[in-house]
């Protein structure tokens, strides 16, 4: 259960920042979140249902779709998926 909160936490926080050629942020989605400390607390919240981040989550996945989940990330349309792993 931790780890798919984990999973649907960082797909509703983290985004994506591009670096342009001298390696410096060119753009980010969602802001700038901190992996160890803010996402924690975003998991937290998550697991005590103050937020709501299934409208954030593209698919949902079994560990045996996992291939599934790369060939959406391919097409561009799994960026946000979650794997269970029950």
């Amino acid at each position: 259960m931790r780890l798919t909160a984990l999973s649907v936490a960082m797909a509703a926080a983290v985004g994506f920042a591009g670096c342009s050629n001298d390696d410096q942020p060119a753009g980010s989605s969602f802001g700038g979140v901190k992996g160890r400390t803010q996402v924690p607390k975003l998991v937290d919240l998550y697991l005590q249902g103050e937020i709501d981040v299934e409208p954030f989550v593209s698919h949902h996945l079994t560990l045996d779709e996992v291939n599934r989940g790369f060939e959406l990330m391919e097409a561009q349309d799994g960026i946000r998926s979650v794997i269970h792993f029950d």
